[in-house]
């Protein structure tokens, strides 16, 4: 019997730049070995609507779980939703909560050695209501982004094609 040979895949990266997309899956991805220790991460799956060419991209952006007021989890929840959390909220975690939304986000990018990765530094919520002033509430965005990080190990996107 012959083997199966496997063709090499080409990714490319998120591009940059403003985008509206859904948050397609949240993925818990267990313990992860970091430059910190052992952090439990989660990946938030966001798929942009059709791009330039028509075709959609996607994204993993990585967080550590975290109930703390300032961690990114928190300051991502915050974000998508379009308010602070309650403190029931904030020490609980529904991975329900996010999916299915529908986002504004910003990527940038950001060279690794000899790989480029595609970063959310900024998300708002979407909705269908005029009225709703959440959508790219400035008071969301006072002060430094949570969401932009030194850390490689808190930002690792992967592209995954279409």
């Amino acid at each position: 019997m012959n083997p199966i040979t496997f063709s090499k895949i080409e990714f490319s990266v998120h591009p940059t730049g403003s985008y509206t997309g859904t948050i397609i899956s949240v993925d818990d991805k267990g313990k992860i070995d970091t430059q910190y220790g052992l952090k439990h991460k989660i990946t938030v799956r966001v798929e942009s609507n059709a791009a330039n060419n028509g075709s959609p991209h996607a994204l993993n952006h990585w967080l550590t779980v975290s109930a703390h007021p300032k961690s990114n989890l928190t300051a991502f929840r915050e974000m998508v939703l379009g308010r602070s959390l309650t403190e029931s909220e904030r020490t609980t975690f529904d991975q329900n909560e996010l999916l299915g939304k529908s986002v504004g986000y910003e990527v940038s990018h950001r060279e690794s050695g000899d790989r480029l990765f595609a970063n959310v530094i900024k998300i708002w919520p979407i909705t269908d209501d005029p009225t709703d002033e959440t959508q790219m509430d400035d008071d969301i965005f006072a002060g430094e982004n949570p969401l932009v990080d030194d850390d490689e190990d808190l930002f690792k996107d992967v592209e995954v094609p279409f």
